[in-house]
């Protein structure tokens, strides 16, 4: 990767938040530092240590966006919103929220949706709060530019409110720019509960990148799912979840890269009985790649979580996992698991693995693993003398892979939407689906 490309890329970021920049607005101050912060570290290369897997080649490429004639409108948002969430979806346009695409009806009037740019919010003390925790520890350049475009969304679901209806959020990259950003925050109060639906959409070829900030507060309850972006585009995501006493998390992360993806998930357990889960499927197609990361951070004792990561690669896809479960010298009686499993559907698949541990408290149940496998023959075979053709086995074999990943999620449209994922590796053209 060539040094100017790296440099070429850093002007236009610097040419792009410099355009958008108001010193006078309310969160100049914490912009600035955000910026600060960003040009210090600077744009990562292949030694930083979550890029070594990743593609910047292709994020640095000399590219000039072109702008795309077709704005979205609702008529055109229609078949990307799910039937459950018709009357319970927010659209977030070129990281600014778009309440005009939207439609909030069903949502109980105590939710607060506001601009995180909004001056005369009464949480800016919130937002701010916020900026200065993160600043001290986001190391992420990207998520640091996310929050030098202090732009988009602040969610908070209030004390003892039980959503009853899921929310989808759709995240649409419209205008070109050197780098599409959207920010999240979310706050789900004592005993609340919420389920969200992140999708990402793009009506042209700029790169994005994404950083969403959640906290769960006691005994709250969150189930956040990712569908796989239709975008045909660079993606760089990170999200933190913050989890208080005896709360718990669900994050279910489906992919289906186009390009090239990236998703970093970072759970910290900051209570007693904090709880959560991470299921993740992708598939990918030839000349693609989808890389996750993730740490699961136990501060205290008597906390648990359970990641299960499942990847379908083709002929010439890549991928990448880099799980670790760390558990501090205060957190006994911890229980963390983790598992890596990888379905090869090609001779010319790679996949990099490594889940690790990093144990600094007695009396602890922790446990990793990682597998690299071929279709089953054995299975297979099994499956044919019963009369099952040799194409119909190898498909009942990769559902059987997918479904442990699927049978968590709970909406029906998400199961189709699920199923069609699984499906999509029925179709790679090479000698095992053949």
């Amino acid at each position: 990767m060539s040094l100017d490309l790296r440099a070429d890329f850093l002007d236009k970021l610097i040419s792009q938040q410099k355009a958008s920049f108001d010193p006078a607005c309310a969160n100049a101050h914490f912009i600035q530092k955000a910026m600060d912060h960003f040009l210090e570290i600077g744009l990562p290369d292949r030694n930083h240590k979550d890029y070594t897997y990743f593609p910047l080649a292709r994020l640095y490429e000399k590219k000039e966006p072109v702008e795309n004639s077709v704005k979205a409108s609702s008529e055109s948002l229609k078949d990307k919103v799910l039937p459950e969430c018709l009357n319970s979806f927010l659209v977030i346009k070129d990281g600014i929220i778009d309440f005009e695409l939207s439609n909030l009806s069903a949502l109980p009037k105590q939710v607060v949706i506001d601009p995180l740019e909004s001056s005369a919010s009464p949480y800016l003390p919130f937002v701010h709060a916020k900026l200065v925790q993160n600043q001290k520890k986001q190391l992420d350049p990207f998520a640091l530019f996310c929050q030098a475009r202090l732009q988009g969304l602040l969610l908070i679901i209030p004390e003892n409110l039980q959503l009853d209806v899921p929310l989808q959020i759709l995240f649409l990259s419209e205008k070109p720019s050197a780098l599409a950003t959207f920010n999240s925050y979310i706050h789900i109060g004592k005993q609340a509960r919420a389920k969200l639906i992140f999708t990402h959409l793009s009506s042209q070829d700029s790169p994005m990148t994404s950083y969403s900030d959640i906290d769960v507060e006691d005994e709250g309850i969150l189930e956040l799912v990712r569908l796989p972006s239709e975008s045909a585009t660079v993606r760089i995501e990170s999200m933190a979840i913050h989890l208080k006493k005896a709360a718990l998390s669900t994050v279910i992360d489906l992919e289906e890269p186009k390009r090239a993806s990236k998703f970093h998930l970072h759970v910290t357990h900051e209570k007693k009985g904090a709880s959560s889960k991470l299921y993740s499927l992708s598939v990918a197609k030839a000349k693609t790649e989808y890389h996750l990361s993730s740490v699961f951070e136990h501060l205290v004792k008597e906390t648990f979580s359970h990641q299960h990561v499942k990847t379908v690669l083709a002929s010439k896809a890549k991928a990448s996992f880099d799980g670790q479960i760390y558990v501090h010298p205060e957190a006994l009686l911890t229980q963390s698991y983790q598992k890596h499993d990888t379905l090869m559907l090609g001779e010319h698949g790679m996949i990099a693995s490594r889940p690790n541990l990093k144990i600094l408290a007695d009396d602890v149940k922790a446990s990793h693993g990682a597998t690299i496998a071929e279709l089953d023959k054995e299975a297979l075979f099994y499956l044919k003398t019963r009369g099952i053709s040799e194409e119909v086995a190898k498909k009942l074999l990769l559902e059987a892979f997918c479904q442990e990943i699927l049978d968590h999620l709970n909406l029906e449209s998400l199961k189709e939407i699920g199923g069609l994922l699984a499906h999509q590796g029925q179709d790679y053209d090479d000698h095992y689906l053949s």
